[in-house]
């Protein structure tokens, strides 16, 4: 069991749906997410549930927030991007 024991968590996440990474930074004090993602516009069902799945169980109502992100110009490069994306 994965437990979040500090007041922010960075942590790059990979959406096999849609074979895409992104990066979420969650304010666990807030339980506010802040999700960059480099291609999509939306936050997928599946997104939303494996930040969830991080969270303590008495923190997982999050609201998640899409951040302005650099665009990547490849199809391919997503995990750089996530990574380039939290400085």
């Amino acid at each position: 069991m994965r437990r979040v024991t500090r007041d922010k968590m960075v942590q790059i996440f990979h959406e096999s749906s849609r074979n895409h990474w992104v990066l979420v930074a969650v304010q666990t004090d807030t339980c506010i997410a802040e999700l960059y993602d480099t291609i999509y516009t939306t936050v997928s069902a599946e997104m939303i549930a494996n930040i969830c799945a991080t969270m303590p169980a008495d923190q997982r109502n999050i609201t998640v927030k899409l951040m302005n992100a650099q665009r990547q110009r490849g199809n391919s490069d997503c995990g750089v991007f996530a990574c380039a994306n939290k400085r």
